[in-house]
């Protein structure tokens, strides 16, 4: 009986020391420790992406197949949305043991620009789970970076479908000034103008007062369709400047990053800036109806991920999991909570397939330390190899480190966001839900304009105006051949003959110049469907007309005039012979040097056409606005070349008033046509005057004023001019 107790003891002992031996080998698994960045506080908190990490953690080690005999352990500080605290971090657990294996993390895109720089020099992965900034794609700069979630880059198409569905062709993009956003906002305007789509304004915004700015300046561009990409706090503010600027209305509509946490906008704090303020009510008012897109965390809910899970079930599964976690530390993203889920499988999947690698060069991963290049060679390449289906669908990387993910477009809908469609990075796809209406608060559920319709209206010059510009001139046509033709055929009687009817000849032409070129203004005002070549012919001849016909005209009164003075200059009048020679030589001189200017003006500075815009015309509570064109005859330097002639007309102008002026007193009866030359260049020197006014006091897009007063002055000043010389001869 002893021998049989003392066997049954000898047994139970040997199970016990078996037991315990099974125990501690189990207890003594070697540990792989990962230092991980969350921001739990700050700006951003990412809380809930650490519970599901954890959870991640708890899965691997139970899983037999799962880096075998080792412990993965997730040692974490919060990083607080800020570079200073994600390095003091990172600087903490490199000096510290134990020794870590790799880096996960940050939260905030910043922080991780900061954290993947230092990382690297220690020969150290470095892996994100929600930082999307395009910078961290750039493998000059992160050699060992990867991520879940993907660049905000690869989700610009989203934008692109999006504005494509609603026939939206102009946008204003405002983001904050940071170089992650500054870096995807460049690549967002190529993207959009290589798909025909303009951007009429893109600001950047750092402060209050750039923040003011930069949404009057978007108001003033008239686009109403705006793309903003800034941290929650700030957007509050920009959503609530646009509220008091009515830039939240029907007429408008907002895309919105969609990676801020849900109901980011009740902080149950009133917004003060520059004197407009919003409460919470107020932005959730301001915000119905806008849409937001990000990375889908859950793209499909049956499919098996490689834990055997569909989506689904792993989100009870988390739901149960944070219950132990559910203190204040542990908010915020729950959203994005799959991605860090994936992104430790990942970890998992790559140290699993790195351990007979390192094994071959006699390494082990629990040994591996810091600044071992040929470790992080191996981690490397097995890591740009995983391949695996997750909760947030397909994981694998681009040889940047990118993922390509499935993104998600929502609108806020009464207070919830409503997923209305789906885009694939991977097969360039985009699958709306049409099963969701889309609701606009505008009559008859009108879709947004991107901007006010504008349509470019040809402006003409009234018909009735121009027929009775047109018939003035004609008429004063008429009356100038009629004069030249008396004048002709009586030269030989004394009253004319004495006027130089050659001369007068020389006027009666000139003025015709000057009406035909009020004949061709109103052609240049009503048709400018030219070709370019026939407008710059037609441009130039109305010049050449008006200023040869307006300075011979008068170079000939001045002519006749100095005559007279010559002649009538003494008290007593002295018989002296001035021949008609000697006044064609003025009138050439004076015309000479305006044929000089106008030939250089002609070779150096030659005309363009280009389109004016009248006075704006708006129309429809804003949605159209008509916009009157003309074609206009521009020189680079008409007003160098317009006071160099106005300056040379004039001179001659008051020299010839001076003139009439010291023979003002000559007897009608001696020598008629003083009086009557004094009255045509008193005329012109008034005209002159008032055309001058009235050039910079009318805008130059006026085009009928202009028309109405040019036309007026030239047709009045010839009509006088040609009145005074010929009609005291007719009798």
């Amino acid at each position: 009986m002893r021998q049989f107790l003392g066997r049954v003891i000898l047994i139970f002992l040997c199970l016990l020391v078996l037991a315990t031996r099974i125990c501690s080998g189990h207890n003594q698994r070697r540990k792989i420790i990962l230092s991980g960045a969350f921001s739990l506080s700050g700006g951003w908190k990412a809380g809930k992406m650490l519970v599901s990490a954890m959870m991640a953690v708890d899965y691997v080690n139970n899983r037999s197949n799962l880096l075998p005999g080792y412990q993965l352990d997730l040692y974490w500080g919060d990083t607080k949305c800020d570079p200073g605290h994600g390095l003091k971090i990172l600087f903490e657990a490199l000096t510290k043991l134990p020794h870590k294996t790799l880096i996960f993390g940050a939260s905030c895109s910043q922080v991780t620009e900061y954290m993947a720089k230092v990382s690297q020099q220690y020969n150290l992965l470095q892996i994100s789970y929600i930082s999307e900034s395009p910078v961290l794609s750039n493998r000059e700069i992160f050699h060992n970076f990867f991520r879940t979630y993907p660049s905000s880059s690869s989700l610009d198409p989203v934008i692109i479908q999006l504005l494509n569905r609603f026939g939206w062709k102009k946008i204003a993009l405002i983001y904050q000034l940071q170089s992650g956003f500054s870096v995807r906002m460049s690549k967002l305007v190529e993207r959009l103008r290589s798909h025909g789509i303009s951007v009429s304004t893109r600001m950047s915004v750092r402060f209050k007062e750039d923040l003011v700015t930069a949404i009057n300046l978007i108001k003033e561009s008239q686009t109403r369709i705006i793309f903003a990409e800034l941290f929650s706090d700030k957007t509050r503010e920009v959503i609530c400047q646009a509220y008091h600027l009515n830039m939240t209305t029907s007429k408008y509509v907002w895309i919105l990053s969609g990676w801020h946490n849900p109901n980011w906008w009740i902080k149950n704090t009133t917004i003060n800036l520059s004197e407009s303020y919003c409460s919470d009510s107020v932005l959730s008012e301001a915000l119905d109806g806008h849409f937001s897109f990000n990375a889908a965390s859950s793209p499909s809910i049956t499919d098996k991920t490689v834990s055997g899970q569909s989506s689904a079930d792993w989100l009870k599964e988390f739901h149960q999991y944070q219950q132990k976690y559910n203190t204040s530390l542990f908010q915020g993203a729950e959203e994005f909570a799959p991605f860090s889920y994936d992104a430790i499988i990942a970890v998992a999947l790559m140290l699993n397939r790195s351990i007979n690698d390192l094994a071959k060069k006699n390494k082990l991963l629990e040994n591996v330390t810091y600044h071992d290049k040929e470790a992080l060679e191996i981690m490397k390449f097995h890591m740009e190899r995983v391949k695996f289906n997750g909760i947030t669908g397909p994981v694998a990387f681009s040889k940047s480190g990118d993922r390509n993910a499935i993104a998600v477009i929502k609108r806020l809908i009464d207070g919830k966001d409503v997923s209305i469609g789906y885009y694939s990075s991977e097969q360039r796809e985009m699958k709306w839900n049409y099963s969701i209406p889309i609701n606009w608060a505008n009559p008859g559920n009108k879709t947004p304009l991107d901007g006010p319709k504008i349509e470019l209206v040809p402006e003409t010059v009234p018909l009735f105006l121009q027929i009775f510009l047109c018939s003035l001139s004609a008429f004063g046509i008429l009356l100038t051949l009629s004069f030249i033709t008396l004048n002709i055929y009586y030269k030989n009687e004394k009253v004319i003959k004495i006027s130089s009817p050659n001369v007068n000849n020389v006027i009666g032409f000139s003025g015709i110049a000057c009406f035909v070129s009020v004949i061709l203004f109103s052609i240049d005002s009503h048709e400018h469907r030219f070709s370019e070549k026939l407008a710059i012919v037609h441009c130039w001849s109305q010049l050449w007309l008006f200023c040869l016909g307006f300075t011979t005209a008068y170079a000939a009164l001045i002519a006749k005039t100095w005559r007279i003075y010559k002649i009538f200059n003494k008290t007593k009048v002295k018989y002296q012979v001035i021949k008609d020679k000697q006044l064609y030589l003025i009138i050439f001189c004076m015309v000479a040097f305006e044929i000089f200017t106008l030939f250089l003006w002609t070779v150096i500075d030659p005309i363009k056409i280009k389109e004016a815009n009248g006075t704006i015309q708006i129309h429809n509570e804003g949605d159209l606005i008509i916009v009157p064109t003309h074609a206009r005859c521009v020189i680079p330097f008409a007003i160098t070349w317009t006071i160099i002639l106005c300056s040379y007309n004039g001179i001659m102008l008051i020299f010839g008033s001076v003139l009439t002026w010291k023979i003002r007193k000559i007897p009608m009866t001696v020598a008629n046509e003083s009086k009557s030359i004094a009255i045509a260049i008193y005329s012109a020197l008034i005209c002159s005057i008032i055309a001058g006014v009235s050039n910079f006091v009318i805008s130059s897009n006026s085009l009928v004023i202009r028309f109405s007063i040019v036309g007026v002055l030239v047709v009045i000043t010839t009509c006088v001019t040609e009145c005074s010389v010929f009609a005291p001869k007719v009798r």
